[in-house]
């Protein structure tokens, strides 16, 4: 009864105008090298969330005074505040040195989670830095999920699932948008089974923290509507095209997908062989990359010039670009239900020895 007397005043409020209880704890992690992306990240952030009390950390991978005092500047905007935590030695917390590929140590960040939360808090919303907030993300922060996680289907086949160890009726998700009830996180003793994870599975996982994250906590997490969470692919590709390219053994409806397309809450820039680099490199065709360098621009990162792709990408595009959509569709789906999880099962398969 207090439960639902509580959750009808809170409407009543944002009807009027005001909102009970808006505190949206919000948590990034970043290297230096990704400080300008995560400024258009809070900029975008800040713009579109003025309602909403924000709490927000960034967990510091070695960001440079220069870009900690551009960062501040972009919460000053906004006359709001943001506060730096130290990303812990990870490499001496599980006791090995980690392989982390392409990716940077920042991406680890996630399995420190409650380390930077009181026991008093419920919930934490974490961001990956390539991220563009469109709208208010109260009512993401709001929703009522049973698990541990909520998250956004990633729309693998289950070759790729099944190589990981994940049951068919479980999903692939994408974690680099979480929200994270830290009550259920710290019952279930997750830090400690997810470094436990990374350590086993050192060198072997295609991406390192976001399969651990499937794989082990496969059971406790919950879908969140695909608008929170629209990767590079969801936005390059019509519902036809998705499911052609990713085969996915479980699969929001077309009318989602379409919705979420038309009308997203975040935008996630993942990569895509679709798309030509991403919006800090220059010729980014990404529907949202005129909007992301908009933003750019009303940062004090505007006079610091784009990158430039690097020339064998460029290259590749082209040929991408020159061929039949249908044809390079297929193409790469093939690769992704086959090729890809057949190499994903040999290293799994030396992992296990």
């Amino acid at each position: 009864m207090l439960r639902c007397f509580l959750r009808r005043l809170r409407r009543f409020g944002e009807r009027r105008g005001c909102r009970l209880n808006n505190k949206i704890n919000i948590l990034y992690a970043s290297d230096d090298n990704f400080a300008k992306v995560l400024g258009v990240s809070l900029y975008s952030l800040f713009v579109n969330n003025k309602k909403n009390d924000l709490e927000i950390k960034i967990i510091d991978q070695n960001i440079s005074l220069n870009n900690r005092d551009k960062l501040l500047d972009v919460a000053d905007q906004f006359e709001r505040k943001i506060e730096f935590v130290k990303f812990p030695d990870f490499n001496e917390m599980i006791g090995t040195k980690l392989d982390i590929k392409r990716y940077s140590m920042s991406t680890f960040s996630r399995a420190m989670v409650e380390n930077y939360y009181s026991e008093s808090e419920e919930r934490v919303l974490y961001l990956d830095c390539d991220t563009l907030i469109l709208e208010d993300i109260y009512e993401l922060y709001q929703c009522e999920f049973l698990q541990i996680i909520g998250a956004v289907n990633d729309c693998r086949n289950f070759s790729y699932q099944r190589n990981l160890g994940i049951r068919r009726e479980n999903v692939y998700i994408n974690a680099g948008v979480l929200l994270i009830d830290l009550k259920k996180w710290r019952a279930a003793d997750c830090q400690v089974r997810f470094c436990g994870a990374i350590k086993k599975f050192n060198g072997f996982l295609e991406f390192p923290d976001n399969d651990v994250i499937c794989r082990e906590f496969q059971d406790e997490i919950s879908l969140l509507p695909l608008k929170y969470n629209m990767i590079t692919p969801f936005l390059m590709c019509n519902y036809r095209e998705i499911l052609s390219l990713r085969k996915p053994h479980k699969v929001m409806s077309e009318t989602e997908y379409n919705e979420a397309r038309n009308k997203p809450v975040i935008v996630h820039f993942t990569t895509c062989f679709l798309m030509k680099g991403r919006p800090w490199m220059y010729g980014c065709n990404h529907p949202y990359a005129n909007l992301w360098y908009e933003i750019y621009n009303k940062t004090l990162w505007k006079e610091e010039p784009l990158k430039v792709l690097n020339g064998n990408k460029i290259v590749i595009y082209k040929i991408i670009s020159m061929l039949p959509r249908r044809f390079i569709i297929q193409f790469f789906g093939l690769i992704h239900a086959y090729v890809k999880p057949f190499l994903q099962r040999k290293q799994t398969e030396l992992c296990r020895r």
